[in-house]
């Protein structure tokens, strides 16, 4: 299975950056028809054709989703809209 996967290292407080990609993955999740459950600084993420995780540690926000057949061809158009929203954290 194709996986996107991205790090990245926020210039503010661990509580800030959570914050700020907690609202991030909200509007991915509406625009995109997912569900995110969060617990504390972790969140699973489904969707159709869509499995992964978020979590904000130390400032930095580590995602993993891993894309089922539907959404395989479509990697690239994911990893620009993933990557858009998560680079206007800051």
């Amino acid at each position: 299975m194709p996986t996107v996967s991205m790090q990245k290292k926020l210039n503010m407080s661990n509580e800030e950056a959570l914050l700020k990609v907690e609202e991030a993955a909200d509007q991915l999740a509406e625009k995109y028809g997912l569900s995110i459950n969060w617990l504390d600084n972790y969140a699973s993420i489904r969707g159709p054709s869509v499995d992964g995780t978020v979590k904000v540690e130390d400032s930095v926000m580590d995602l993993r989703l891993e894309l089922g057949m539907l959404a395989a061809p479509f990697k690239g158009k994911i990893e620009a809209a993933v990557e858009e929203y998560f680079q206007r954290l800051g």
